[in-house]
């Protein structure tokens, strides 16, 4: 745990906690509007959380212009299960990421 010596850093290190909290509440969002759609089996859940959270990352950092987002989650080993979804996760994260921009910059090490 970082010490307060001075009000700065401790009101940085709340507003990247903030942020952080931020996307998973987003990441959150996705999974349960997914979800509402077509309900997750038990096995598949870990894993589309972790693919909602991937391709949020990708979405948080815009391809350079003229280029598209790829969103290539293959290196994950995603079951056909789990990527049935992809399309879905990406359309539903790019609409929260223009309606309102996620940031994060991680914590430094102490």
């Amino acid at each position: 745990m970082r010490s307060v010596s001075n009000g700065r850093v401790a009101s940085r290190d709340i507003s990247k906690a903030l942020a952080a909290l931020h996307i998973w509440f987003k990441n959150a969002q996705v999974y349960e509007e997914l979800s509402c759609e077509r309900a997750p089996r038990e096995s598949e859940r870990i894993a589309l959380l972790t693919m909602i959270e991937a391709i949020r990352f990708d979405a948080m950092v815009p391809p350079p212009p003229g280029e598209p987002y790829e969103f290539d989650v293959s290196a994950y080993g995603f079951a056909e299960d789990v990527l049935a979804y992809r399309s879905r996760v990406i359309e539903v994260v790019l609409r929260q990421e223009a309606a309102s921009p996620s940031f994060y910059e991680p914590l430094a090490p102490e």
